[in-house]
């Protein structure tokens, strides 16, 4: 396994979809646009030319996010997962933060735990699917 900064977004965004998403599609305009803030880094953690995990790493002065940690399945249980959380642990460090924060799923769980990271407390999480999908009117007056 190779981490490092993404070079292909298109392909990037292919891996969360599969590993995290359910194959549901996610519009790369979106992370095309956040990979150009300065703050914003994707990693991708590749085996050949493969890109089999994923990662976004947020930083703001000494406090640094992690989200979309993902691997693909034919590679879980194998030490990837840990691989680029550990990875983005170190290029968050390197970028000067003293703290991470990550919202993670009972699935991730244990990688966080033996990566360094400690359970704070539990995050409701609401899915925006089974919303109504009626509209509020506004009305002119």
């Amino acid at each position: 396994l190779r981490v490092s900064e993404t070079t292909n977004i298109e392909k990037w965004v292919r891996c969360v979809e599969s590993t995290l998403m359910g194959n549901e599609k996610l519009a790369v305009s979106i992370f095309e646009e956040l990979a150009k803030h300065p703050s914003v880094t994707l990693l991708e953690g590749k085996v050949e030319d493969e890109i089999v995990s994923t990662a976004i790493v947020f930083t703001n002065e000494t406090i640094a996010g992690l989200l979309l940690v993902g691997t693909e399945e034919t590679y879980r249980n194998r030490g990837f997962g840990s691989a680029i959380t550990l990875a983005s642990k170190n290029y968050a460090y390197k970028k000067g933060c003293s703290e991470m924060y990550l919202h993670a799923t009972p699935a991730g769980k244990s990688t966080y735990l033996a990566c360094g990271f400690e359970e704070d407390g539990i995050v409701d999480v609401f899915d925006l699917s089974k919303c109504s999908s009626e509209k509020s009117e506004t009305k002119s007056h």
